[in-house]
């Protein structure tokens, strides 16, 4: 009997091996891609005006992300939209740069361009939505 189990698990052992090396590889380009979109701290925001209006603490690369997040899933709710659109809406109008510079440097390659130009796109958004005033404060700082 032990001769038996010992042919079975040489005759397996040639796909053993490879496959070891494919999960391995795998796992390596899955936790490449996972840290390389997660990581956003180092990006250098811009804050105009030397960052005068800025709250301490302001944190624009979170905001940014949390706006890749919610804008980039087929899935997300409408009302789980706004709530990081108000969140933007509140910005001082150098928080708004600082975010949409973070925005763009981090996802503006990811297809649909700038972050105004992401809002702008978004067709699943609440009745009375902010994101048409986001647009408009955007655009007025220049931010096209």
């Amino acid at each position: 009997m032990t001769n038996v189990i010992k042919s079975q698990l040489l005759g397996l052992q040639k796909y053993i091996v490879p496959l070891a090396i494919l999960a391995i590889v795998v796992y390596i380009i899955w936790k490449k891609g996972k840290n390389a979109g997660a990581d956003t701290s180092n990006i250098q925001v811009k804050y105009p005006n030397g960052g005068k209006q800025i709250r301490v603490g302001f944190d624009a690369n979170g905001l940014a992300m949390q706006l890749f997040d919610v804008m980039d899933g087929i899935f997300t709710w409408a009302n789980t939209k706004e709530k990081v659109f108000i969140l933007l809406n509140a910005c001082t109008g150098e928080e708004m740069i600082a975010v949409y510079n973070a925005f763009n440097a981090k996802y503006g390659s990811k297809g649909k361009g700038t972050l105004t130009k992401w809002i702008n796109d978004e067709s699943n958004v609440v009745i009375g939505s902010v994101a048409p005033t986001l647009i408009q404060k955007l655009r007025s700082l220049g931010a096209v």
